[in-house]
């Protein structure tokens, strides 16, 4: 949507919380001449071919080297160290589980994905949120 349609300036997703399980954020912001309405058909694509068409193993690799890399990263300051530990404490009930959270990373699989999108990204549990200008 961003490097290949241009249609968008900015996606991204975010889902990381163990208290709402299925709790998922996608947004998309519109390029200059599109509108929300092609972003949320844009959206509802991909996630189609995703469904359909799985994800690759390279795919999977590299998100999870993302998702290490951004987690690690948070870890350096004492702030982000002290934030994840309350996170982990408040959301799983035991601070330590943030020491397993690369661990489980790493067991994610591309039928995990698949099954996940099976379960929650259907269309009776989707909200769409608009942003638009007067």
């Amino acid at each position: 949507m961003v490097k290949d349609r241009r249609i968008a300036l900015s996606t991204g997703a975010w889902c990381r919380t163990q208290k709402y399980p299925g709790l998922f954020y996608i947004w998309a912001i519109a390029a200059r001449g599109h509108t929300n309405q092609e972003m949320e058909t844009a959206v509802l694509e991909e996630l189609e071919k995703m469904r359909n068409g799985g994800v690759t193993d390279e795919e999977i690799d590299g998100a999870k080297a993302r998702l290490k890399m951004e987690f690690l990263t948070g870890l350096a300051s004492r702030r982000g160290l002290a934030s994840e530990l309350a996170s982990y404490q408040s959301i799983t009930g035991d601070w330590r589980n943030l020491f397993s959270y690369t661990e489980k990373i790493e067991e994610v699989t591309a039928q995990d994905v698949k099954a996940v999108m099976d379960r929650y990204f259907v269309r009776d549990n989707r909200i769409v949120g608009m942003v638009e200008r007067e």
